[in-house]
């Protein structure tokens, strides 16, 4: 069995665009539902 060791460290500026689009990825379905709208908040 292989384990795979992970590390944390505290975010910093330069990974928010990563996170936003990230996000953006994976919650835009959702944001459209409970706004009810076909252009979400992320346009």
């Amino acid at each position: 069995m292989n384990i795979q060791l992970y590390s944390l460290r505290p975010a910093t500026g330069d990974d928010f665009e990563f996170v936003f689009q990230l996000n953006k990825a994976n919650m835009r379905k959702y944001v459209e539902l409970v706004r009810g709208l076909g252009a979400s908040l992320y346009t």
